[in-house]
């Protein structure tokens, strides 16, 4: 995707595009997928040369998770995250999955700081023949 420009359709949220912002935190995401080239016309990227960059988010888990996470950056740039996963009701119909990060400092480029908060909430619903998730985000990232 070297020399190319990309635009804000260039990035997808689960297949869907015009959703995500500058997504600098990408600890809400199970994966990130680079889709590089005229392969993106797959996506119903038209005009897209370049490639498409598909941010795909986390979802809850079979089985509970809690989990905590430090960061430490350069000298100063630290911060703290949390990942829960929880699955509630009969066989597990209800999922959630929370995701937030907090932390800031001295950024590697010298005389710039930032300050990051970013949460991320996923709710879903499953049966046999009924699936529904909803996706909550906040991203402040300050540079």
């Amino acid at each position: 995707m070297r020399g190319f420009t990309l635009s804000g359709d260039s990035a997808l949220f689960n297949g869907l595009p015009g959703l995500v912002g500058r997504a600098e935190v990408v600890s809400a995401y199970e994966r990130i997928d680079v889709i590089r080239g005229p392969s993106s016309f797959l996506t119903g990227q038209v005009g897209n040369v370049a490639g498409t960059i598909n941010y795909i988010p986390k979802r809850a888990l079979e089985d509970p998770l809690t989990r905590l996470r430090f960061r430490y950056e350069a000298e100063s740039d630290i911060g703290v995250g949390i990942d829960v996963s929880r699955r509630f009701g009969p066989d597990g119909a209800f999922g959630l999955r929370f995701n937030g990060e907090i932390g800031g400092g001295e950024f590697s480029v010298e005389g710039f700081e930032r300050d990051v908060v970013v949460g991320a909430l996923a709710l879903d619903y499953r049966s046999e023949r009924f699936r529904a998730s909803l996706d909550l985000s906040y991203e402040n990232p300050v540079s």
